[in-house]
């Protein structure tokens, strides 16, 4: 989940709504929901994303809280290599902490 999904909060509340038992439908309801957040976000740096449909798509699953804060300029502007950079770095660390946890999790606890 954490390849397919890049969003914490929606991670946390999609496990702890099937590990209490909830069903699917209600977990993915809650993870979409949770990033719904990403329609305003993704708003205020569309300028900054330039080529084809799929480029673009591709390219906005690297838009995070935290790149996107990062990324902001005095002037109200956006770094699209910081940005991008910035989610992509994070990606990594997220899906290579997930497996790091996931493979020695009981030796590092």
């Amino acid at each position: 989940m954490s390849a397919t999904t890049f969003a914490g909060s929606a991670q946390f509340a999609a496990a702890s709504i099937l590990g209490s038992g909830g069903t699917v439908a209600a977990a993915v309801v809650a993870a979409a929901l949770l990033n719904a957040r990403y329609a305003p976000v993704s708003v205020t740096v569309a300028g900054e994303f330039k080529g084809s449909f799929l480029r673009r798509l591709a390219e906005a699953q690297l838009i995070v809280d935290e790149s996107w804060a990062l990324a902001r300029r005095q002037d109200g502007s956006y770094d699209r290599g910081l940005l991008l950079g910035g989610g992509l770095f994070l990606y990594v660390c997220w899906v290579g902490g997930t497996a790091l946890g996931a493979v020695a999790g009981d030796a590092l606890g």
